[in-house]
């Protein structure tokens, strides 16, 4: 009899534990998922400000580092050909002395 009465009251206790443990672990569930859908939310939003923020204006940026460069490029290329004509003509004109010399 208090074998049977120890097992009663071990059982009884045990679906207490057990129900109270089961309610605390939903409303636990619930809050938890309402933080992770407001955390995704909120991050959602976010990429979109980090887009507008920040890629687009670093897009213009780059953008206009490599018109700069482009222009850069066109002078480098301008200069060289002022710089090869400018050869050509110290060229031939040493070619005109060496034969009027010569």
């Amino acid at each position: 009899a208090v074998r049977s009465g120890v097992f009663a009251y071990l059982a009884e206790q045990y679906e207490e534990t057990h129900s109270r443990a089961e309610r605390g672990l939903a409303s636990a569930e619930e809050r938890l998922s309402a933080q992770l859908d407001a955390r995704l939310r909120k991050h959602t939003n976010r990429k979109g400000e980090v887009h507008v923020e920040w890629y687009q204006s670093r897009v213009g940026v780059i953008e206009r580092h490599e018109r700069r460069f482009q222009r850069h490029i066109v002078q480098v290329a301008e200069k060289n050909r002022a710089h090869d004509q400018a050869f050509e003509e110290v060229l031939t004109t040493t070619a005109q002395y060496d034969r009027l010399f010569a």
